[in-house]
This record gives structure tokens, sequence and C-alpha cells, in this order.
């Protein structure tokens, strides 16, 4: 391999070392190596150290998706899974906001589009690639998402501010996505496919 450290046509090493040893005079102002090594130590140990419980408890994690364009975000203690579409199957004759229907790990999900319901231009018709699958008791729903963008911790009282009247978004986080309400999808997806397991009785 190379020797970096040494000069070659084309680049100028000696300028980017000579830029490093400013840089480093520069954030040091003055200090000894020892106070230097102190204060990165403190650092990496504050940003190494876990995070409190009682700190955990007053943030919650959501899982930020997209759709058209639009950002959503959802509460992950709301979610069974992000699951990749391989198998949905559109619902002849049926109109937005639904997408089609799709099985997961045995059960069957009605996938709707959060655009639609919320009466946004950018509804698509476009097939999504994942679907964001709901923890609901009474009904199997999944969100449409054309991308997911992963999953942030955000403040509880975020999360907990109420709007003045039930809403299909709840509220808007730092980051621009809407904050679905899962009560509020699922109630809207007007469309429920109950996919509970039932006791068979005979006759």
């Amino acid at each position: 391999m190379a020797d970096r450290t040494e000069p070659r046509a084309g680049f100028d090493w000696s300028h980017v070392h000579a830029r490093l040893a400013e840089t480093s005079e520069r954030l040091a102002g003055g200090l000894s190596e020892e106070e230097i090594a102190e204060r990165l130590a403190r650092r990496t140990r504050e940003l190494a150290a876990p995070e409190t419980a009682e700190a955990a408890a007053q943030r919650r994690d959501v899982v930020v998706f997209g759709r058209a364009g639009e950002r959503y975000a959802i509460e992950v203690a709301y979610a069974v899974a992000v699951a990749p579409v391989g198998n949905l199957v559109p619902l002849p004759d049926v109109e937005a906001p639904h997408v089609g229907i799709m099985t997961y790990q045995g059960l069957l999900y009605a996938v709707v589009d959060a655009n639609a319901l919320a009466d946004r231009a950018a509804a698509s018709i476009a097939v999504p690639s994942f679907v964001v699958l709901l923890n609901d008791p009474a009904s199997a729903v999944g969100i449409a998402a054309d991308v997911v963008f992963g999953v942030t911790r955000v403040p509880a009282e975020t999360l907990d501010a109420s709007p003045a009247r039930p809403s299909l978004i709840a509220t808007v986080l730092p980051d621009g996505a809407s904050l679905l309400s899962p009560d509020a999808v699922t109630r809207n997806a007007r469309l429920v496919v109950d996919h509970r397991q039932r006791d068979t009785l005979s006759t």
C-alpha cells in the first residue's frame, strides 16, 4: 500500500498537513496536551454515557416514512412492522384511500394511502415499496410508504400535544413529518380487515 504521507503528483499533501497543524493550534487555544486530552476524554465519556431512565421516559421513538413527497411518522409502539411490498393485491372497484390488501406472516392487511386520507394533492396511485403495519386490536391496516427514513426519538410532550379536535395528523414534528394518529388512520380507512383468530364451533 502506498504511503499517503508522501507527496505525489497531482496532490499537495504538504499543504494538507499544514492546514491540519493550523487547525490543531486553533482548537488547542493555548491548552497543554494533557488538558486537551482530558477535555476529549470527558467529552467521550459524556457521549458514551447511557441515557438515564428518566430521560428515556421523556422521549419516544417514531418511524418516519415518505409517500409521494410527503413525510409522515407514527409511533413505533403502534407499529407491528415495516414490511417490503411483495404481494400487494389491488381491490377492484375500491377507491382511495385504499391501495390494496397484502398478507404479512399469515395475516391480511388493508393498505391505505395517508395522502388520500388527508385529502392531500400528493395522493399517489404508484405501488408503494413498503407498508407500515399498525398494531390495532380491532382491525388490520397498513400505511403505504415509498421510502422509510428510519426511526428517530422525539420528546414525549411533542407526541402528546393534542389538536383542538381529533385529527388524522396529531402534530407536526420538528423535521416536518406529520405525526399520524393510529386511531384516526384505522377509523378513516373505512375498510376493516379483521384478522383476529376465532374459535371454531363444532356442530
